[in-house]
């Protein structure tokens, strides 16, 4: 059944984490393994689709549960063949989580062919910051500098009432 599958697809999921290191690096020179690695991030969105599909549908029985939903239409027989019906919803699942794994293992059987190094633990890498937001807690000597800016900018303004100069002050510095 379901539970199966999902231990299946965690075990694929766990073999393809040892090796991604391995791929990210030899993803940049070689393009067959360029595009296994795309392949696999599509694998992984939709697999992540379908998992999102199950927290929906916890979520919608947790409200229909506490009487947020209507429940006047799960009377009967003709409930089990609904979109809410928890019959079709695990169908519908079985069959989404079915094609995810067969993609997964079709990329498992591709990645073996690699022969990628596998690792047990990933490296942390250190990547340069690329964002303007900084950990004021980490910023060291910059104080003065930073007096000196604000200075410049009150004198300017207080000398200059009738706005005839305007004053440009270049900061130049990451983000």
């Amino acid at each position: 059944g379901l539970g199966k599958v999902r231990r299946k697809l965690e075990c694929h999921l766990a073999a393809i984490q040892c090796i991604l290191l391995d791929a990210d690096a030899k993803s940049r020179t070689n393009a067959a393994v360029h595009r296994w690695m795309t392949d696999l991030k599509t694998a992984a969105y939709q697999t992540d689709d379908v998992l999102d599909d199950f927290h929906y549908e916890a979520l919608r029985r947790h409200a229909a549960q506490i009487g947020h939903v209507s429940t006047a239409h799960k009377v009967g027989l003709l409930s089990y063949f609904t979109i809410n019906s928890p019959v079709v919803f695990r169908l519908s699942m079985s069959m989404k989580m079915k094609d995810a794994l067969k993609v997964i293992d079709e990329l498992v059987l591709e990645m073996n062919n690699f022969h990628f190094l596998q690792h047990a633990e990933a490296r942390s890498v250190d990547h340069p910051q690329t964002h303007s937001r900084v950990d004021e807690s980490v910023i060291v000597g910059r104080q003065d500098e930073k007096e000196l800016v604000v200075n410049i900018l009150l004198d300017h303004s207080h000398d200059n009432n009738n706005n005839d100069n305007v004053i440009v002050l270049p900061i130049v510095g990451m983000g």
